[in-house]
């Protein structure tokens, strides 16, 4: 039994041994003209050119920049029509922004009247009047305020500068 166990395994040895060389063999074959990468550039291949040589290319690069370009044209109109008529837009709408602004007929949307109060005027003695009892009613709801002449003069010159 031993016999038969160490030709077992000589013979499994031998397996792997074939296996492996089969493998070295297909790694050789598939790497026979490979070259390691080096840090150094490939030397430059100079080829000298014909006057011929050098117009044909000239002309097909031209051709090739030609068509590079009307592509890009094409895949740009859109965005273009539409840029223009955003453009076209703009303008029309701050036209009628200017026109609603300046024209006097156009009743400003934001600002809101009383109908009672259309055509009433107010005196300069009923102006004075309002101005005290406003003056009045806040020393009545301002306990902390003292009435004198400095903090009415206060109240007044702040009163004077409040746009209308």
């Amino acid at each position: 039994m031993e016999q038969e166990h160490a030709a077992a395994r000589a013979r499994e040895r031998a397996a792997i041994a074939e296996q492996d060389r089969l493998a070295e063999l297909r790694m050789s074959e598939a790497t026979s003209d490979y070259r390691l990468p080096s840090r150094q550039r490939p030397p430059i291949e100079h080829v000298v050119l014909t006057e011929r040589e050098r117009i044909a290319a000239r002309q097909h690069r031209e051709e090739v920049e030609a068509q590079e370009r009307v592509q890009r044209e094409q895949l740009e109109k859109p965005i273009r029509e539409l840029e223009a008529k955003i453009n076209q837009t703009a303008r029309q709408t701050a036209a009628l922004e200017r026109r609603v602004l300046t024209d006097p007929a156009t009743p400003d949307p934001d600002f809101w009247h009383d109908p009672k109060l259309v055509g009433l005027h107010l005196t300069v003695e009923g102006a004075t009047q309002w101005n005290y009892a406003m003056l009045k009613g806040f020393a009545d709801s301002h306990p902390e305020f003292v009435v004198s002449d400095h903090n009415l003069q206060i109240l007044m010159a702040t009163s004077a500068n409040i746009p209308s």
